[in-house]
C-alpha cells in the first residue's frame, strides 16, 4: 500500500537521515514505466501494458468497466459504465444502452428484389442507363449485389459492363464495379454476384439509383477487321443490406 505523500515528504525533511526502509516506501510507493507495465509516449500518449501506445489512452488487454452513480450529473458525457447486464454511455444527459443481454443483437439482412420493366438494354455508344431503387429505413450497409442479365454477340476488343451505386438526393456513387466481356459469337444468359468488399454506407439514404454502362477497352482492335459493340440487357438485379439491429 502507498504511503501518504506527507509522510514520504517528512522522511527527506531538513536535517532527516531516510533510513533503507523509508527509501523502500518511497520507490513503492510510485509506478515504475518499465517493472508496472505502464509508459508514457513523448506526445504524452499513455500505454498499458505496450511501451509504444498508439493514442491517447493504449491499453494491451482487456479492461474491466464497473457500475457508477445513477445520477448522470455528476458525470461527463462519455462516461461508460457496467451495471451487470447492460453496457451504457452517458450521452444527452441519460444513460443509452450501448449493448444489452435482453437485447436481440442477431445480425438482420434483407434482400431488395428488383424486375426490370421494361428490361434495360446497354451498349456504346448509346448513354448510361439507371434504374432506381430504394432500401428500408432501417438499412445500415451494403452487402452484395446480384444481376441477372443476357448479353449478345460482338466482335473486337473486349468491353466492359460499369456497375455503379449513386445516392438520388446528391448524386454521389457509393459503389462501383467493372465485369469485362470477351469477344464471342451467339448470346447468353448470366448472373453476376457480387460480395462487397469494405464497408459501403447506406445509412440515412434510402433512395438510390443503379447505373449499366458499357465501356470499350482502350487499346483494342477490331477483330477480322470488323467492330461491333457488346449489347448488355439487365433483367433483373438483387440488392442484400444490412439491417440496423
Amino acid at each position: 500500500m502507498a504511503t501518504l505523500k506527507e509522510i514520504l515528504k517528512s522522511y527527506f525533511s531538513s536535517g532527516k537521515k531516510p533510513k533503507e526502509q523509508q527509501f523502500h516506501e518511497w520507490i513503492d510507493s510510485y509506478v515504475h514505466k518499465t517493472e508496472d507495465g505502464l509508459s508514457i509516449s513523448p506526445d504524452k500518449n499513455i500505454g498499458i501494458g505496450t511501451a509504444d501506445p498508439k493514442a491517447r489512452l493504449h491499453v494491451e488487454g482487456g479492461i474491466k468497466i464497473g457500475p457508477v452513480t445513477e445520477d448522470p450529473a455528476q458525470l461527463l458525457p462519455g462516461t461508460l459504465r457496467w451495471t451487470g447486464t447492460k453496457l451504457q454511455i452517458l450521452f444527452g444527459g441519460a444513460w443509452q444502452d450501448v449493448w444489452s443481454s435482453d437485447k436481440d443483437t442477431t445480425l438482420k439482412t434483407a434482400l431488395k428484389e428488383y424486375t426490370v420493366s421494361p428490361v434495360i438494354q446497354v451498349k456504346r455508344p448509346q448513354s448510361k442507363q439507371t434504374a432506381t431503387l430504394d432500401f428500408p429505413n432501417n438499412a445500415r450497409q451494403l452487402l452484395k449485389v446480384s444481376i441477372d442479365l443476357s448479353y449478345t454477340q460482338f466482335l473486337g476488343s473486349q468491353e466492359y459492363l460499369i456497375i455503379s451505386l449513386f445516392t438520388a438526393n446528391d448524386n454521389k456513387e457509393v459503389w462501383t464495379v467493372e465485369q469485362t466481356f470477351q469477344s464471342t459469337l451467339g448470346s447468353a444468359s448470366l448472373t453476376l454476384s457480387f460480395d462487397i468488399s469494405g464497408i459501403v454506407s447506406i445509412e440515412n439514404k434510402p433512395k438510390f439509383y443503379m447505373k449499366f454502362q458499357v465501356n470499350k477497352s482502350s487499346g483494342g482492335g477490331g477483330g477480322l477487321g470488323q467492330s461491333s459493340s457488346l449489347e448488355v440487357t439487365i433483367k433483373k438485379f438483387d440488392v442484400t443490406c444490412m439491417l440496423q439491429p
